[in-house]
């Protein structure tokens, strides 16, 4: 019987270690081990590509947004790349004076993590909820359904 698994599944459950090549991030880590092989990581030839994100998003816990990305397959790793290259040109058309953060969030109940993107913006909690429901209209619904379940957008 052929089992067929969604990008959701290839995403979250991909098994795999990676690990990274710049020490000072992990020192204190038990998530990351050695490069035991002598081969460089897949996710290493993206570091460049998540480096790049700190141009756009302030990372709340930058060891670990780090580490998300090393939990995740290939695949997974281009497509939230490509979400969150393109999110701030979507949010700030309706949050003109946000600051963007990018932060892993842990469910220990459901034992899960995703990458979530917190818009800062000076608009009282209502407007900004209200916003934040237009941008989920204009944009958001229309990004994989899948991959929205490791990747989150809230204010």
């Amino acid at each position: 019987m052929l089992e067929v698994q969604s990008e959701y599944e290839t995403c979250y459950n991909y098994t795999e270690f990676h690990t990274w090549r710049e020490p000072s991030l992990f020192l204190s880590s038990n998530i990351i081990r050695p490069i035991e092989s002598g081969k460089p990581s897949v996710v290493l030839g993206y570091y460049k590509h998540i480096k790049a994100l700190e141009d756009l998003y302030t990372f709340d816990n930058r060891k670990e947004v780090y580490a998300f990305f090393s939990t995740i397959s290939t695949e997974c790793i281009d497509a939230v790349i490509d979400v969150l290259t393109s999110a701030p040109n979507y949010i700030a058309k309706f949050f003109a004076d946000a600051s963007l953060h990018l932060k892993v969030v842990n469910d220990p109940e459901d034992d899960f993590e995703l990458l979530f993107i917190q818009i800062r913006s000076s608009m009282s909690a209502d407007d900004a909820i209200d916003m934040l429901d237009v941008l989920d209209d204009y944009w958001w619904l229309k990004v994989d359904g899948d991959l929205r379940r490791v990747l989150a957008i809230d204010v």
